[in-house]
């Protein structure tokens, strides 16, 4: 089960937020190679998107250090109230690796 994230985002600023992905051990997890998506609707069951992000608005510069980057820009932020995001990352292991738990710490960056 998926823990929840509460961030505050500001309508209109720019905000570029950082994951760092760990397993449940808390070693960093190689998302280099992740396919990643940042998908913010008004309510989980909605079927309209707020604003979507694909794998390429993502930075994966220090993925091999478990750290993802992506922009929330200002015409994102153009809505008033709660958005619910799901983050999707997919790691295809190697052979003889099998990842399936991680913690993902947030964080806003300058």
């Amino acid at each position: 089960m998926a823990n929840l994230i509460t961030y505050e985002l500001v309508q209109g600023e720019v905000k570029n937020l950082k994951f760092t992905v760990k397993d449940k051990n808390g070693n960093l997890i190689d998302v280099s190679e992740a396919v990643c998506t940042l998908d913010c609707k008004t309510s989980l069951g909605a079927t309209e998107y707020l604003f979507q992000k694909d794998d390429d608005d993502f930075n994966h510069a220090q993925g091999s250090s478990g750290i993802l980057r992506v922009v929330v820009d200002s015409t994102d932020l153009d809505f008033n109230g709660v958005a619910y995001c799901i983050l999707k990352i997919v790691i295809t292991p190697d052979e003889d690796e099998d990842k399936h738990l991680f913690k993902l710490d947030l964080q806003q960056t300058k």
